[in-house]
């Protein structure tokens, strides 16, 4: 069981002008958990990372990580942070041991080598993810789910307490995205890191994760999957047109959710 919150939102509202993309929203989140947080597109589910980083200050609430305010938490280097597989480029020229290096790079001061500790932090974190084999690769050239596990060593190179993905499985086919998040359950358990996952897609997700957190605007649902697959909570998340598929553990069996029409 988490006994400390390492993530609290309070009441947080952001705004971009006029237009409301966070509204009162309440959510805290554990060491050692991971969670997604689901919705549509345009539902504000990269301003909610973007607001836990400190990039985005609400107009309205509060924020705190591990006890402090996002931006001191940041400077502490608390964070680790992986974004779309889809945003990065093939023709990427560095190896992927380069890739991950870059994380220690960026605890230096200007033209500071890496120390052998930096060398054993990369090794270490290539191989936790199961890529110290593929190291002097060029990133570009690694499979999808290879380029998002060199993404998730370079997150865990650079130390941090939590884990944030915005979109991590996007461009990858079921099996390496299967892959990827028994990837993420081992760091939850084994580096006791709470992780939070942005996600379109629910039945991807729900297999692994503690609990899902429904966003649009604000937090519509916090908790076990199961307890959200209610009629009510799905038709005043999604509205009466939905289609979710849920595979068992073995993924041998499926159930559908069906509301209304599809």
């Amino acid at each position: 069981m988490m006994t400390e919150n390492c993530i609290s939102f309070n009441n947080v509202t952001v705004k971009f002008g006029s237009a409301t993309a966070l509204k009162d929203v309440s959510m805290e989140i554990g060491r050692s958990e991971l969670v997604a947080i689901v919705g549509p597109n345009g539902a504000g589910k990269t301003t909610l990372l973007k607001a836990a980083m400190g990039l985005i200050k609400p107009v309205r609430g509060s924020i705190k990580i591990l006890g402090d305010s996002p931006a001191k938490a940041r400077d502490r280097g608390i964070f680790g942070y992986v974004g779309q597989i889809s945003l990065y480029d093939d023709r990427f020229p560095l190896s992927a041991k380069d890739v991950v290096a870059l994380s220690r790079y960026a605890k230096k001061k200007f033209l500071e080598r890496l120390t052998q500790k930096d060398e054993k932090i990369i090794y270490d974190s290539l191989e936790t993810v199961g890529m110290s084999g593929e190291s002097q690769k060029r990133f570009g050239d690694l499979s999808g789910g290879q380029r998002q596990r060199i993404l998730i060593a370079r997150a865990l190179a650079f130390e941090p307490k939590i884990l944030l993905l915005d979109e991590p499985s996007t461009g990858l086919d079921t099996v390496a995205q299967e892959t990827f998040y028994e990837l993420l359950v081992k760091l939850k358990n084994e580096k006791g890191l709470a992780i939070v996952i942005v996600s379109h897609d629910i039945g991807a997700v729900s297999r692994y994760v503690d609990t899902i957190a429904c966003l649009k605007e604000k937090i519509h649902f916090h908790g076990k999957f199961e307890g959200f697959l209610s009629d009510e909570n799905l038709k005043s998340f999604f509205g009466d047109k939905i289609n979710i598929l849920v595979h068992d553990e073995n993924c041998a069996t499926c159930k559908r959710k069906n509301i209304g029409n599809i």
